[in-house]
């Protein structure tokens, strides 16, 4: 059974709720909207669609949304999932969100793949030989490096991506950074080479290129 709770400000009842329970796949008639507008409310296992704007603890809606709530106390919860979840939805829709529990981090669908508003840093080492950023996984990397190290990306949307880039090991290891990525002056910087160490760079997308800023010896 489903529960229904519609919050009717301006209908008759007492107590200003209307609930119903429903079996899945079953059709809530509710006569009048804020609106004043008929509208039907169809439960589904799959879906449910509104056919006038809905709202929720609000008298009166914003025009330009199509659902609306309001509170002083409390947030929207959306669904949560860790990155094998993720993983398997099926034929994501351009613009879908969820809230990565693996990175802690929202992550939205563009249309082509996974990128992200925030969220904690991904740790990666830098052992040598060729290592991939997986920017699917997180748009800030934390970069240790214990020996110099080649680096490709995957993953990677329109939008802004951080390394914080450590010196480990014996230190003076060097980064080669992918083509796709251009510097001002046309080179790429000397990173710091004292063991502990930490250089920032950032790095923004914007489809094609990435184009790099940097900061040093921290």
């Amino acid at each position: 059974m489903s529960r229904v709770e519609v919050t009717q400000e301006t209908t008759p009842l007492s107590d200003g709720i209307l609930k119903t329970d429903l079996p899945i796949d079953g059709t809530l008639q509710v006569v009048k909207d804020q609106l004043g507008n008929s509208s039907t409310l169809l439960i589904s296992n799959t879906q449910t669609k509104v056919n006038s704007v809905l709202g929720i603890n609000n008298s009166t809606f914003d025009t330009s949304a199509q659902l609306q709530i309001n509170s002083t106390t409390k947030g929207i919860l959306i669904p949560r999932m860790t990155n094998a979840q993720r993983a398997a939805i099926t034929s994501p829709a351009a613009g879908l969100q969820i809230y990565n529990s693996t990175n802690n981090a929202l992550a939205y669908y563009d249309g082509t793949s996974w990128g992200y508003s925030t969220g904690a840093p991904q740790t990666i080492s830098g052992i040598g030989g060729t290592v991939n950023i997986p920017f699917a996984s997180g748009n800030i990397v934390e970069l240790t490096l214990i020996a110099s190290t080649i680096l490709t990306f995957t993953g990677h949307v329109v939008g802004t991506y951080i390394f914080e880039i450590i010196q480990g090991g014996g230190g003076s290891y060097t980064i080669t950074w992918p083509a796709s990525v251009k510097w001002s002056g046309g080179t790429a910087p000397t990173l710091s080479t004292t063991v502990g160490k930490t250089d920032i760079v950032t790095l923004f997308h914007d489809g094609t290129y990435f184009y790099g800023t940097y900061s040093l010896n921290y």
